[in-house]
């Protein structure tokens, strides 16, 4: 009897750590779909070459933001001091600073400004 019910309790507890493991992973799937859904992203285009397409990404309101270009740069930023609109920098020098629709953009220190648009 005794070991009827060790194995009994032994298989209940298998059970129980399996689906307990299968909840955990469905909740973190769940979690990773929530943030890529929050993300806001802003999509620019270069003023003087409209076949440059710059992707803005966040997902803390722009504190701080992911810049990827059609050129293949992937820059993380993070926001900065601005007298009005908003402004993403590193230490690198790279910054975007962006407002109304109209954004620019450079990606080095005394690199050369390009200016963009977006839809608001």
């Amino acid at each position: 009897m005794k070991k009827i019910l060790v194995s009994s309790l032994a298989a209940f507890a298998a059970v129980a750590m399996l689906s307990g493991c299968q909840a955990n992973k469905s909740e973190s799937s769940n979690k990773a779909q929530i943030t890529k859904s929050q993300a806001e992203v802003i999509k620019f285009t270069g003023v003087n070459d409209p076949k440059y397409v710059v992707k803005l990404s966040s997902t803390d309101e722009f504190n701080t933001a992911v810049l990827e270009d059609s050129k293949g740069h992937k820059i993380n930023l993070k926001n900065a001091v601005t007298a009005s609109g908003t402004r993403l920098a590193n230490d690198d020098g790279a910054e975007i600073t962006f407002k109304r629709g109209e954004g620019i953009l450079n990606l080095e220190k005394g690199g050369e400004d390009i200016f963009l648009k977006y839809d608001e």
